[in-house]
């Protein structure tokens, strides 16, 4: 092996770790990988993937969610579902559930990956469970049990609608918001007023600030794609905010 061979070899391996870091810098960024874990019964929990796009563009996508399982006799396990979708501008959407059972003995890793078309990693969940199950931060481990924290207000819709058709909006948006919720502590309100005959204006603002309205109609289908649609405009307010907070602290 000449100088210039060697030289080349010993230059990518100086710039390996920073291309592997910088890739890892990229991921969330317009697609987000999302995993929420909640307790059920008899030990067990149950573990949803979702993705979030926090951007403009239309994506076709792929995922694969991964459960892999080990104890102390070092049995392991391995669950992986996948499947394709696509995400409008700033839609979030519902991906794969499944369950599994949690022990003192098992050790349980969570890997949700997300690919573009051209299977570029896009978005990146990781968690990880051992005995107890106290959530913290992404890729972090927690445990079983539950801490006494204080009790935070995150997330909160109120309602204030006046027919069914308002009620019916309220719960398509709720069931989708569920996902994964807002990402800071504001509350969201869903107002309907009466207009002039018997129509009827939907309102969602986040504290005091109009998000989207519309007209409200009595067919159900309507109505969750307006439940769709506000959510993506709650995403959409929430990612701008992210922007200006980050072009105050740079400046």
């Amino acid at each position: 092996m000449d100088k210039a061979q060697i030289w080349i070899i010993s230059l990518f391996s100086l710039l390996l770790p920073f291309s592997v870091e910088l890739q890892a810098q990229n991921l969330n960024t317009k697609i987000e990988a999302i995993l929420n874990i909640d307790e059920k019964e008899d030990n067990l929990i149950e573990i949803t993937g979702g993705a979030r796009n926090v951007t403009e563009e239309v994506y076709a996508l792929r995922y694969e969610l991964s459960v892999i399982s080990s104890n102390k006799g070092k049995n392991h396990s391995k669950n992986k579902q996948n499947g394709y979708f696509t995400l409008e501008g700033f839609q979030q959407k519902k991906l794969s559930t499944t369950v599994t059972k949690v022990t003192e003995d098992k050790r349980i890793i969570i890997l949700l990956l997300i690919y573009d078309e051209e299977d570029k990693l896009l978005g990146s969940s990781r968690k990880m469970l051992s005995s107890g199950f106290e959530k913290k931060e992404e890729n972090e481990m927690f445990s079983y049990k539950k801490p006494n924290e204080g009790i935070q207000l995150k997330g909160l819709i109120v309602e204030n609608t006046k027919t069914k058709f308002g009620k019916d909006f309220y719960d398509f948006f709720g069931q989708q918001f569920r996902l994964n919720g807002v990402p800071k502590n504001k509350i969201i309100y869903i107002e309907e007023k009466i207009n002039l005959g018997r129509t009827t204006r939907i309102i969602v603002r986040i504290e005091q600030q109009l998000v989207f309205q519309f007209f409200a109609k009595p067919q159900l289908e309507y109505l969750k794609e307006m439940a769709k649609v506000s959510l993506q405009r709650v995403n959409r307010y929430f990612e701008q905010e992210k922007k200006n907070d980050r072009l105050i602290k740079r400046y």
